[in-house]
């Protein structure tokens, strides 16, 4: 038993005991030095990710389409567009389809605003129209316009005309002329024999002063008309076919006129008849310029011829038709009647290779005769045609130092009263010392 006592306690004691380790072996957790720990390190600027923004050539442009790339609008081809259809019996430029789409406005931006400008008193309405007393709103054009069925020139002047006068109205040519311009030839020959439009149209184109209470005279706008219209009626005193008198003018005058020839003038485009009604309308306006205009037969004025279906003769287009070639300033200098004489003088000279024998303007044609004998004819044809009034001057100057006038400075003065005395008609005071 002793033995199994130590060997049992010599196994307690031969055991290794778990032992503490010595506090001075034991690991201890180091705190890291300062110096060795990992600080957290604030990012520089310069670190930092920033955006950035792209080069401009990197950057994709919008590019504008290269213009042989752009489709352009292509204009229809002519062949291709419908084109209005003319009415029966006129052709497509003289049709009111055509015309009505713009005259109606040309009329508003002209003709109506002249109206409410202050010289006519117009009530409130609609553009181009006005109110009646009754309160009615009306348009002096609608009537015309509004119609949608083919009318002539003729026509429409007449119903503009008829509602212009039956409203005491004038009318200015300016405001219709456009429709003239887009007429047919076929309508403008029918409007020039229209006696019935063109009696209506000398009532509003050529008003009498007392007729329409404006502050002001209306201008006479009537002319305009009938040389646009070319009217040519026939009356009982039909002239000389032009196309003669043309050739006779030129061939007799030839040197004296041809500068004029070159310039286009000529009778046969340039004349107008008119019946005596008409053709007072249209003298109204040379007689307001011109003494005595209003008692002759015939006259002309800015380039027209104007005759007579009851006055003159077949001749007087003869003598008209000097006065369409002549310069115009013959009778500025020399006085109204002695241009009347030396007209009548070579019209004469025209008038017998046409088998005519004229004696109108006597009185006239002695001091033209009586002019030519003094200075010749060459120097009158060149004053009157030409206006070249140096020969006339020259020949003048020449017989008064003749005459014993011998400073020139007296002789250049007295030309002045010369031709003073010459538009008063002292003739004989004139003429009588040259002769």
């Amino acid at each position: 038993m002793s033995n199994g006592t130590r060997g049992g306690q010599g196994r307690g004691r031969s055991v290794a005991q778990p032992r503490a380790p010595h506090p001075a072996t034991v690991a201890q957790p180091r705190a890291p030095h300062p110096a060795t720990a990992a600080q957290p390190r604030a990012l520089t600027p310069t670190t930092v990710a920033q955006p950035r923004a792209p080069h401009p050539a990197t950057v994709a442009q919008p590019r504008a389409p290269h213009p042989a790339t752009v489709a352009q609008p292509r204009a229809p081809h002519p062949a291709t567009v419908a084109q209005p259809k003319a009415a029966v019996g006129l052709t497509a430029p003289g049709t009111v389809a055509q015309r009505a789409s713009w005259v109606p406005s040309y009329f508003r931006a002209g003709f109506w605003q002249r109206m409410r400008d202050g010289r006519h008193v117009w009530r409130a309405g609609e553009p181009g129209g006005r109110y009646r007393p009754t309160g009615e709103q009306h348009s002096r054009w609608h009537d015309v316009f509004s119609n949608p069925v083919y009318e002539t020139l003729s026509d429409m002047l007449y119903r503009i005309f008829s509602k212009a006068s039956a409203e005491r109205e004038a009318v200015r040519y300016a405001e219709i002329y456009q429709l003239i311009v887009a007429a047919s030839p076929q309508e403008i020959t029918e409007a020039a024999r229209d006696e019935e439009m063109l009696e209506a149209g000398a009532r509003v184109l050529a008003p009498p002063d007392n007729w329409i209470p404006y502050p002001e005279p209306v201008p006479n706008d009537f002319p305009d008309l009938v040389k646009a219209l070319k009217v040519r009626l026939v009356g009982a005193v039909r002239p000389h076919d032009p196309g003669p008198v043309d050739d006779a003018v030129r061939k007799v005058l030839g040197d004296y006129v041809r500068r004029r020839v070159d310039a286009g003038v000529n009778i046969a485009e340039h004349y107008v008849v008119l019946s005596a009604n008409l053709f007072k309308a249209a003298q109204r306006k040379y007689a307001a310029s011109l003494p005595g205009g209003g008692q002759v037969n015939a006259f002309t004025e800015e380039g027209t011829i104007y005759l007579s279906t009851s006055r003159g003769e077949p001749s007087t287009i003869i003598h008209e038709g000097i006065h369409l070639y002549a310069s115009g300033n013959f009778r500025r200098l020399f006085g109204d009647s002695l241009d009347e004489g030396v007209t009548e003088y070579f019209a004469r000279r025209v008038a017998i290779t046409l088998n005519y024998q004229r004696d109108r303007y006597r009185d006239e044609h002695a001091a033209a005769l009586r002019l030519v004998q003094i200075f010749g004819e060459l120097a009158v044809g060149s004053a009157y045609f030409r206006d070249d009034h140096s020969l006339i001057s020259a020949q003048y100057l020449k017989k008064l130092k003749a005459m014993g006038v011998s400073k020139l400075a007296q002789r250049e003065a007295s030309w002045l009263p010369f031709l003073q005395r010459l538009k008063e008609k002292k003739w004989d005071e004139a003429f009588r010392p040259l002769e």
